[in-house]
């Protein structure tokens, strides 16, 4: 997200010990991706491939709310 846009992002992460809880990303004063996390201590994914697939959206869904508030992101 950061080399596309230009925006330092920064990772805030909160989770239990049940592996429940929330990751965002924030760019100047823009929440850049919001995801619950449910059942992280376990791999829910078949294939590296599908993992890969996933992220990407995030990555691409981040891209495309900095670009909608571009004046936001970059305060």
């Amino acid at each position: 997200i950061e080399k596309a846009t230009g925006v330092m992002i920064t990772p805030m992460m909160k989770m239990s010990h049940e592996g429940f809880g929330r990751m965002v990303l924030i760019g100047g004063r823009l929440i850049v991706v919001n995801k619950q996390l449910r059942d992280v201590h376990r791999f829910g994914f078949d294939t590296l491939a599908k993992l890969a697939e996933e992220g990407q959206k995030h990555v691409d869904a981040g891209i495309e709310m900095i670009e909608k508030f571009e004046p936001v992101a970059k305060y």
